[in-house]
């Protein structure tokens, strides 16, 4: 099967890449979404993650949700993910295994019609 993949960077002005956004077809509705921040701009994170929310507003065609998974380790992740708008929708227990103990994955969404009210 054909999976449908974006990836999308983002560059300071003078072209170097700051970040990596890369969006995964879930089905035909739904996109799965994960933001990489250079170390060296995560100072910026916040406009950064605010440029791709307004990519994926102009360019995501028919699809009309972003959902993200995050593994409990992450707090300040979820913490973010959680000021940026995105609602947490359940917790998929125990299913990753990260540094020999398994741990739970925080399920993250947000709808095209949400995030186009909260970045306008």
């Amino acid at each position: 099967d054909f999976q449908r993949v974006f990836y999308v960077t983002a560059t300071d002005d003078s072209g170097d890449v700051m970040a990596l956004f890369s969006l995964y077809a879930v089905n035909s509705v739904t996109l799965r979404g994960h933001i990489a921040v250079l170390p060296e701009f995560r100072t910026i994170s916040k406009e950064i993650a605010l440029e791709a929310a307004r990519w994926f507003i102009d360019n995501s065609g028919e699809y009309s949700k972003i959902i993200a998974e995050i593994p409990e380790i992450f707090p300040n992740v979820m913490s973010f993910i959680s000021r940026s708008g995105f609602n947490k929708e359940g917790v998929r227990a125990k299913s990753i295994m990260k540094g020999g103990i398994l741990r739970d994955v925080h399920l993250y969404g947000i709808t095209k019609d949400e995030l186009s009210k909260r970045i306008l």
